[in-house]
């Protein structure tokens, strides 16, 4: 049947001309427009409450119920909407805030209620407390609107705020939710009533998504947002009010209309089943006993058709002896003393045959008590009584059998105790086997308990009650093996349940069996140990090399479980490479060719590595001579294969490295009488073939230098004795002596005995000259050290040079040696002499004439370093012989001496070196003898000079106290009288500023104008006077007396200066701020007025914003930084050395207050505390003051 659709075309004309006229009205008046949009809604919103709240008592839906109740209440935020909207001028403030705030409580409300009404399909709704709950809500959504408490919509700068379009997006998201839940419950609703609210839903999301863009209340976007809202609520209408009007079943009645539906096809379903149903199934009349209504499987039964069945009754059927019990079962069922009857009875058939039925019935009566039938199924059980004869007839031959089995069988009942646990159980049937394997008595237990029979059970290790107790009540059967001590026999137990409470045993002896098993059973124990804690592995494979069988230790070689192992071919986890050498000898084992085999193969670990093991192999046969399967014995050698990698890497490493060290390793037999190895070195250092050595053992010590030769004896001897190390000299054939450092031991054998010698030979003989060199150098260098020490220690020049001098010609070995002072008129003098032997000296002071000055002179002059031969010296180009007097020259070696302004000052010199020439080490060492005694020179001079500074600041200084005394007197005398000349001016003042101001009372306005002009500048004249002598005093004061400094904090000073200038500060309205300040060490009255004199200047030279003042401070270095900064109207930057002078002002007094005084005396504060003050501008505007303090005790003073 074709559904009409949920609006007709008519319907949607009409609802186009009533958008268009909306429309037109909302150019002519957007308020008129607006409140007839809002009213169909708020009328729509109640019409549906009155329906569904008056419909409530017959409707079972919740969900229309809970629409209902929550549209009304959507109605009344909207009636607010409209009365508060901009324009209607009906409450106070007219601004379009109050209606968003209206329109977005709505709309989450109706959104939620939408969200949550799908849940009241299933569940129950209380409606008075639903009221409540929503007036409570209305309630308090009006009082947050009218209290203030909502957030803003909607403002006239910005238009939308942020939350009303979040709130809109959000609301859209909500009526989201609302339609995925009406889409999992549209089974619940007619097919056009869901379209009608699932559009009404859509359009409502595309007008909460309009709203959100709009800028201006009376924005075409919003026109277009109240269109779309408008067709949203004439669908609610639509599906609501006029559902409910014209077709009440398709919503107040719908549960009603289902449930007629359900009950035709509930008749439907019985007709099909009766019609259908695999039993015969009859009513009948009960006064007449009648068939008024048979189905088919009846008639197919019976074998008469359905006409003749309904002129029949159940007596035409049944056999005479059956119908009287039949009857008498029906009649006890009408009279009420049974509910239903089922007798087995016969019935004849219409071909004559009887069949077996089973009749089980009913009687049902109408709503009126007083029509009533008979119901009755009739199932057919003709063969199932063939069955139980032919189970009869079994029993028979069962009861024949069960005397004749071989097997003992008894039948026993359970017995119980009040929590169904068995507790005992009795005899009921026992067979002849039974008795012969028991020896018990079928007459004697019979009908009698097992507890009375066999009284001992219960000490029996098997629970023999409660597992066949187990058996009887659950019906799982059971079989196990178990020892009977008493009858020293073994019995197969087999045990079942035919029927609950019952069961049934079967005994078999299997006592030779058992005896069979067990010793069988020994002996596999006996193998199975052998083969499973052996300790290699051991595997039973298949001719085709399948694993059989294996160990654990084999199962751990390979790193295989025992049931991947089984599954394993042999073949594969061999190596590749040994495949074919294992399949060989396997083919040559299982031909009989050879009786066992044993390899060294590898396998395949698991995890991917080569394991190598010993295999050894042998068949196993049958008693034939077949073979059966192989046995394999695998022994791991992966740690042998790995030693022996190792020895032989080990052993190219160490002949790889011995050929190319330059160390001499060699080996020999005890006493050297055979060299078993020596590598290639021994040719590099003793200079003698390796081959040598081999044929003649003892050719290395021909070698050996003359002087060690006992040194050489003794180390033989210390051979047999253990380790020796000790260093000796050799003689190479080339004559050159080489230092040889040798060390060794014996190796030797398990029991002790020493097997061959091992040692290495080092040739040392460079680190031997280095130690030589460096002995040689420390010794010099300890004489430096010495002889700097007297230097530095000498007052006078000769006493340094001789020290000098002499020390020259013992680090040198030189024969003779002089210092010389100057040159002049072609002679030098000669400062200090040393020498050693017959050598006759220069005397001190003494001059030598040289011609044209030689070579002297040019190493005094030229301020450098002369080393000159004997035959260099007389072959000089300055060379002029030497002087009269002057001791004869072997070689030369001299150096100039300079002085502080690196200008020459003389030179030393040594001559005749004792053994050979003087090397460059004597020119190097000679040069740092030559830096010592031009540091000497240096020293001594500065002496000189330090001294006679000391003198001149001697005098200085006391030029300087008496400076300083002068210095304090005067600033005393200063401060005296800046504070009596303030002090001793305040009286006089004072009277004079009295009478002025007296005059200025009596006589203003009483003379002309000029005189009260005059008056009142002698007035201002007087006030300013006593704010100089005033600040003039206290800066006095500042400088007077002692500081009074202890620890406190920088935040308590603060403090007091704002409380000091609380009046101030209030009437600017000034903030002050301060991070966490400092401890300092201060005087506390000076430091709150230095902050006084700061904050109260930046409240003062404020700009035309609020002052803004802000104290931090920092630590740097040993200092504390402290910043008061403001956002006044700022210092000109070339002002700032100005500022702290006394008396000088930026501004003239008519414009600020003030003396002039006041960062004169801050500055003062500051660098009396050991600090400094200075001053920076402020970004973006104003002023920062800076006050830098020690941050401990020192400095102040």
């Amino acid at each position: 049947m074709k559904k009409d659709p949920p609006i007709s075309y008519r319907s949607m004309i009409m609802l186009f001309l009533v958008l268009t006229g909306l429309y037109l009205c909302s150019i002519h008046s957007f308020l008129l427009f607006h409140s007839l949009a809002e009213l169909f809604s708020i009328a729509v919103a109640g019409g549906i409450f009155m329906l569904a709240w008056n419909a409530r008592g017959i409707m079972r839906n919740n969900y229309f119920l809970f629409l209902g109740i929550s549209y009304f209440f959507v109605g009344i935020l909207g009636l607010f909407h409209i009365l508060t909207y901009k324009g209607m001028s009906i409450f106070q403030g007219d601004e379009a805030n109050m209606a968003t705030q209206f329109w977005v409580g709505a709309r989450y409300m109706e959104a939620c209620s939408l969200l949550a009404a799908p849940v009241f399909f299933t569940r129950r709704l209380r409606p008075l407390l639903t009221v409540v709950i929503f007036s409570l809500l209305t309630a308090a959504l009006i009082w947050m609107i009218f209290a203030c408490r909502f957030p803003e919509c909607y403002t006239q700068e910005q238009g939308l705020t942020l939350f009303k379009k979040s709130s809109e997006y959000l609301v859209s998201l909500i009526l989201f939710g609302a339609l995925l839940m009406l889409y999992s419950r549209r089974h619940l609703f007619d097919g056009n009533l869901r379209s009608l609210i699932t559009a009404a839903i859509i359009f409502t999301i595309i007008a909460e998504l309009v709203f959100a863009s709009y800028s201006g209340v009376y924005d075409k976007m919003n026109i277009f947002g109240h269109l779309f809202r408008f067709v949203s609520f004439y669908l609610i209408y639509k599906a609501i009010i006029e559902t409910g009007l014209k077709k009440p079943y398709e919503l107040l009645f719908a549960d009603l209309k289902k449930s007629e539906e359900m009950l035709r096809k509930s008749e439907q379903e019985f007709r099909a089943m009766f019609e259908l149903s695999a039993v015969g199934m009859v009513q009948s009349d009960p006064e007449t006993d009648c068939f008024v209504r048979v189905n088919d499987r009846f008639c197919r039964i019976t074998g008469f058709a359905e006409a003749e069945l309904l002129h029949m009754t159940t007596a035409d059927l049944a056999l005479p002896e059956d119908l009287d019990r039949h009857r008498g079962s029906v009649q006890q069922v009408l009279q009420g003393e049974a509910e239903t009857w089922s007798n087995e009875m016969r019935y004849r058939r219409k071909d004559g045959g009887v069949i077996w039925v089973k009749d089980t019935g009913t009687v049902f009566c109408a709503q009126d008590g007083r029509t009533c039938r008979t119901a009755a199924i009739i199932a057919d059980i003709t063969e199932r009584k063939a069955a139980e004869q032919a189970l009869r007839d079994s029993e028979k031959k069962f009861k024949l059998l069960f005397e004749n089995m071989l097997n003992g069988f008894a039948y026993h009942q359970i017995i119980v105790d009040e929590q169904n646990v068995p507790v005992d159980y009795v005899f009921l049937e026992v067979n002849s086997a039974f008795e012969q394997k028991t020896g018990l008595v079928r007459e004697q237990i019979i009908g009698r308990r097992v507890t009375e029979v066999l009284p001992h059970i219960r000490q029996d290790d098997l629970d023999w009650i409660g597992v066949f107790g187990k058996v009887a009540l659950t019906g799982e059967a059971i079989h196990f093996d178990h020892y009977i001590p008493r009858l020293q026999k073994w019995f197969s137990v087999t045990a079942y349940s035919p029927e609950h409470g019952y069961f049934a045993t079967v005994l078999r002896d299997i006592t030779q069996r058992k005896l069979a098993e067990r010793k069988l059973l020994r002996s596999e124990w006996r193998f199975k140990g052998t083969f499973d804690n052996a300790a290699v592995g051991f595997a039973q494979v298949s001719l085709e090399g399948g694993c059989l069988d294996a160990n654990s230790k084999l199962c751990r070689i390979l790193g295989y479980s025992h049931q991947e192992m089984l599954q394993k071919n042999m073949q594969e986890i061999t190596h590749p490479d040994d495949q074919l050498e294992d399949d060989a000898q396997a083919s040559r084992l299982a031909c009989g060719r050879i009786d066992h085999y044993s390899i060294e193969k590898r396998y395949m670990h698991k995890e991917g590595h080569v394991v190598w093991a010993n295999l050894t192999g042998s068949l196993q046969q049958d008693g034939e001579g077949h073979p059966l399967y192989f046995i394999h014995v695998v022994e791991d050698i992966s740690q042998r294969k790995r030693i022996e990698q190792s020895l032989r890497e080990s052993e190219e490493k160490f002949r790889l490295l011995a050929a190319s060290i330059k160390d001499v390793i060699w080996m020999s037999t005890p006493g050297v009488t055979e060299i078993l190895y020596i590598n290639p070195a021994y040719e590099e250092v003793w200079g003698r073939s390796c081959a040598s050595l081999y044929s003649n053992p003892g050719s290395f010590a021909e070698a050996i230098h003359h002087e060690d030769m006992a040194l050489m004896a003794d180390a033989l001897q210390q051979h047999a004795r253990g380790k020796w190390h000790f260093n000796y000299r050799i003689r190479r054939p080339d004559g050159t002596v080489r230092w040889i450092e040798d060390a060794g031991g014996p190796v030797c054998n398990e029991k002790g005995d020493i097997v061959h010698m091992v040692g290495v030979a080092r040739d040392v003989t460079d680190r031997k000259q280095a130690e030589q060199a460096r002995e040689k150098y420390l010794m010099r260098l300890n004489g430096l050290l010495d002889i700097s020490a007297s230097v530095l220690s000498a007052r006078s020049t000769q006493d340094m040079l001789q020290k000098v001098v002499d020390a020259a010609v013992e680090l040198t070995s030189a024969a003779y040696g002089t210092s010389g002072h100057g040159f002049r008129d072609g002679a030098f003098q000669v400062g200090a002499t040393s020498r050693t032997g017959e050598v006759s000296p220069c005397p001190p002071g003494n001059l030598f004439a040289v011609a044209r000055g030689g070579v002297y002179q040019e190493l005094i002059e030229s301020n450098c370093s002369l080393r000159l031969t004997d035959q260099e010296l007389r072959n000089h180009r300055k060379w002029q012989g030497m002087p009269a007097g002057h001791a004869p020259l072997d070689g030369l070696l001299g150096v100039s001496l300079s002085g502080a302004d690196n200008r020459s000052r003389g030179m030393i010199m040594v001559t005749g070196k004792k053994e050979g020439e003087f090397s460059l080490e004597d020119e190097i060492l000679f040069r740092q003898l030559a830096s010592l005694a031009s540091l000497g020179l240096q020293h001594i001079e500065a002496l000189e000079q330090a001294e006679q500074k000391a003198l001149e600041a001697e005098q200085g200084k006391k030029k300087l106290i008496a400076l300083t005394r002068e210095l304090e007197r005067s600033n005393h005398d200063l401060q005296q009288f800046a504070y009596i000349a303030s002090h001793d001016l305040q009286e006089p003042l004072r009277t004079v500023a009295g009478f002025v101001q007296l005059l200025s009372r009596r006589y203003s306005g009483r003379l002309d104008e000029k005189a009260d002009s005059f008056i009142n500048y002698a007035v201002d004249g007087t006030t300013y006077m006593q704010k100089l002598l005033n600040d003039l005093l206290a800066y006095s004061r500042v400088g007077g007396g002692e500081l009074q400094l202890r620890q406190l904090t920088l935040q308590t000073c603060v403090d007091r200066a704002v409380m000091n200038l609380k009046k101030t500060i209030d009437e600017n309205r000034a903030v002050i701020k301060y991070d966490n300040l400092p401890t300092l060490y201060a005087d506390e009255m000076q430091m709150v007025q230095l902050l006084q004199n700061l904050i109260g200047n930046a409240v003062k030279f404020r700009g035309p914003e609020v002052p803004q003042i802000r104290i931090s401070a920092e630590l740097r270095e040993h200092e504390w930084v402290i910043c008061i900064r403001d956002n006044g109207i700022g210092i000109d930057p070339k002002h700032y050395d100005r500022i702290f002078l006394m008396f000088k002002r930026l501004h003239r007094r008519g414009e600020y207050a003030g003396t002039g005084i006041g960062l004169a005396v801050c500055k003062k504060i500051v660098e009396r505390h050991g600090g400094s003050m200075w001053v920076e501008p402020a970004m973006p505007q104003g002023t920062s003051f800076y006050i830098a303090l020690p941050a401990g005790r020192n400095g102040q003073q």
